[in-house]
């Protein structure tokens, strides 16, 4: 059986919300990456959607 891949990515994430998860991989044992990847993956088979209101888009700049 093949391995799935992953892709290393860089995202930048709010300080609580890494608190959190650090805190969450403290508490289970399992890596703070891995627990991202888990809930996103989680996220993806449930088809969730975030629950926000969208800002509207920026206007651009004339230079």
């Amino acid at each position: 059986m093949q391995k799935k891949l992953k892709k290393t990515i860089c995202i930048n994430i709010s300080e609580s919300v890494l608190a959190y998860f650090k805190e969450l991989a403290e508490k289970t044992g399992i890596p703070y990456q891995t627990l991202i990847n888990m809930f996103l993956t989680q996220a993806k088979a449930e088809k969730m959607e975030p629950k926000f209101i969208a800002k509207p888009p920026r206007k651009k700049q004339v230079a």
